[in-house]
């Protein structure tokens, strides 16, 4: 778990087998840790300490238990050893949140997008996932109040990003991992676990464990090599696996093989001692010269964790070979394998492959370009997948992707599925392509991530890469690609409810579009505009922007930008009270949806229809567009919008007194809410009661 990552990108994961947190069907079933094989340390002061505070029951509000000391000492192995011995104690589920290097300046602005994918492996739908931290916060409270649950927080750098996953249900625990002492939760009353390396006792006993009779061999010797190890658990695996590895090497050989380096020139320096690279040296000298490069070129990668196909676009090699590879370097104890068929370098093993990678900057600068590349051309694959072709976009995909095989042949779920997994990587592939220089591939994957960003409400993921690629876009020449990056951006900005931020990015959009010949991205630029403006409560200019707009989309014969602005001028005319062009506008824009076909915007058209025939005081006619806005969406799977339109009858049918219309109405949003885990369900529940 320890110091894998780079960048700001914080990741939660599913703890349902080998299933990845986001994409765990709601359900009673607990989401449970995945554990990796693992020969435990013999730490019983450690574990009873933290045994302690994780053991205790319901009888007991929630706790924090932080596990903190040096990088590669054994908190991690520590962490899954206290969960697996934990195992069923907590029956609401067990979460784990990835939060890696986070550099960010408002760790609270992370937290909220680890948030958001907790909800998400709670069951909650994308939909109702909250934009704000304190709405995301207070919908994980609600939704982990039933039971006990456990959430493993990995690799927090500072106190505040903790609170917020506290769960509700009385007998939760938190299991925080942080090489920081993070006193503040130590003075809250958190249980603070020192996990230093380890004395020659312990280490000798890991090395038994690992080793089996070769260890016996050499048994005289197993102190020193804990000594050479440093005592930290991550470098004696290593030495373990060379061992195991060649059976004529003896313990002494490898302590003086291993001494003999750390005096060289290679070592490196961990928190000012000496400590594990020479380790690692004598290990990577020992590696057939492909695995060498391996170890080289995706320990010096941009990417937190990879699959064999990511690993064999970087090496440039087919994927079987690469697997055989993989395995080689797994068994010299180099390279972690984590869940889902991935992989993964422990930080002071990394740090040592990306020393081994600078010594020939030219093969490592094309690794890291190839790795950059796969990327950018998964992700745009998984743009068209999700989003459709008829999406805006400045990626040309004509170059992108011409000649190149589509991983999801249009499969939305499949490419919502790998953005996600990939989401630590699609951000540090837009950082590592910005510094690189490599500015058009920097735009172009911001610009492509979106489509995840959007459809799982990651708003500081999509905030901060639109940023990066905007800088990379402007450094590229590309004004249009800046414009569009810093528009769409402000639906993001919006939804964090930073009106402000949006306003500045539109402000920047607007003149890069002079002398563009890009008619829809003007377009689309201005009904960001009117989207601001609306969000302020400008109405009257949010009309103005929409009908510029509206008219963009018209010269272009652009049917679906039509239709779509058509609906925001006729909601922009009803909060201006313009109830007749209001309702007249509306009805185009519900029949100009139907031809596309658009269903989730044709309800929406109907939905509001509906509303200016009540303000209008036409119950009847408002009756008659919320049923046909519940035919249309329930004909359409938006069971999202569906409860919109449910919400708008029963409010309109109780207030007409027809008891029996509304009952029916909540009956069926109550159902939506369970379905898509929403935390209305008690609210609408008790509205059902007070309607007999």
């Amino acid at each position: 778990m320890e110091g894998n990552h780079h960048g700001n990108i914080v990741q939660a994961r599913a703890i349902h087998g080998d299933v990845h947190f986001h994409h765990v069907p709601t359900a009673d079933v607990p989401h449970q840790v995945p554990l990796a094989p693992v020969r435990f340390v013999n730490r019983s002061a450690e574990l009873a300490a933290g045994g302690g505070a994780l053991g205790a029951g319901e009888g007991r509000g929630s706790r924090i238990t932080v596990l903190t000391g040096l990088p590669g000492a054994g908190k991690s192995a520590l962490a899954r050893r206290l969960v697996e011995l934990n195992r069923g104690a907590y029956p609401g589920g067990e979460l784990y949140v990835d939060f890696g290097a986070v550099a960010v300046a408002d760790h609270q602005e992370a937290v909220g997008d680890a948030l958001g994918s907790c909800l998400l492996a709670l069951g909650v739908s994308p939909q109702l996932v909250p934009a704000s931290l304190a709405d995301r916060t207070g919908l994980f409270r609600s939704k982990t109040a039933a039971s006990p649950v456990l959430v493993v927080l990995d690799d927090v750098a500072e106190p505040g990003q903790v609170p917020a996953f506290r769960p509700q249900a009385p007998g939760s625990a938190v299991l925080v991992t942080s090489n920081a002492q993070l006193t503040e939760l130590r003075l809250d009353g958190a249980d603070v676990v020192e996990v230093g390396p380890l004395d020659e006792a312990a280490g000798t006993h890991m090395l038994r464990e690992l080793c089996g009779t070769r260890a016996a061999v050499g048994e005289p010797d197993l102190a020193a090599l804990v000594r050479e190890c440093g005592g930290l658990p991550v470098a004696l695996r290593v030495a373990a696996a060379r061992l195991v590895g060649r059976r004529s090497l003896t313990v002494r050989a490898l302590v003086e093989e291993i001494a003999d380096t750390r005096r060289g020139a290679g070592a490196f320096r961990v928190n000012g001692e000496d400590k594990v690279s020479a380790v690692f040296a004598v290990a990577y000298r020992k590696l057939p010269g492909d695995a060498a490069r391996l170890y080289r070129l995706l320990g010096a990668s941009p990417v937190a964790d990879f699959t064999v196909e990511l690993a064999a676009a970087v090496l440039d090699i087919d994927e079987g070979g690469c697997a055989d590879l993989v395995d080689v370097v797994v068994e010299a104890g180099l390279l972690q394998e984590v869940t889902g068929g991935r992989h993964r370098f422990h930080g002071l093993v990394r740090r040592h492959a990306a020393s081994e990678a600078a010594a020939d900057p030219a093969e490592l600068a094309a690794g890291v370009r190839r790795a950059v590349g796969f990327l950018l051309v998964s992700a745009a694959f998984g743009d068209l997948a999700i989003l459709g072709p008829g999406r805006y976009r400045c990626t040309p995909h004509d170059q992108v992707l011409t000649g190149r095989e589509d991983p999801f042949s249009g499969d939305k779920a499949a490419a919502l599925e790998w953005m996600d997994v990939e989401r630590p990587n699609l951000a540090a592939g837009v950082r590592t392509a910005l510094e690189q220089g490599w500015y058009d591939q920097a735009w172009q994957l911001a610009e492509s991530a979106t489509a995840l960003y959007a459809n799982r409400r990651y708003l500081v993921d999509w905030t901060e890469t639109s940023e990066l690629g905007s800088r990379a876009a402007r450094l590229a020449g590309n004004a249009e690609a800046e414009a569009r990056l810093r528009s769409f951006a402000s639906r993001a900005w919006i939804d964090l409810g930073d009106t402000a931020r949006a306003r500045a990015e539109l402000d920047q959009a607007f003149p890069l579009l002079a002398g563009t010949e890009d008619t829809r991205l003007v377009a689309s630029v201005h009904e960001m505009d009117g989207r601001h403006h609306e969000a302020v409560g400008d109405h009257a200019r949010a009309l103005a922007a929409f009908q510029r707009s509206l008219d963009l989309f018209t010269s272009m014969d652009d049917l679906r930008g039509a239709a779509s602005l058509t609906y925001f001028i006729g909601c922009a005319r009803f909060a201006l009270g313009d109830l007749a062009d209001a309702q007249a506008t509306l009805g185009r824009a519900a029949e100009l949806l139907r031809e596309v076909p658009d269903s989730k915007m044709e309800g929406r058209a109907l939905i509001t229809i509906g509303r200016v025939r009540e303000a209008l005081g036409d119950d009847d006619q408002a009756g008659a567009a919320f049923g046909r806005a519940v035919d249309v969406l329930v004909a359409g799977n938006d069971l999202f919008h569906e409860s919109w339109a449910r919400e708008a009858a029963a409010n309109l049918a109780e207030r007409r007194g027809d008891v029996e219309a509304a009952r029916l109405h909540v009956t069926r949003m109550v159902e939506i809410q369970v379905r898509l885990g929403g935390g209305r369900v008690d609210e609408l529940t008790a509205r059902l009661a007070a309607l007999g």
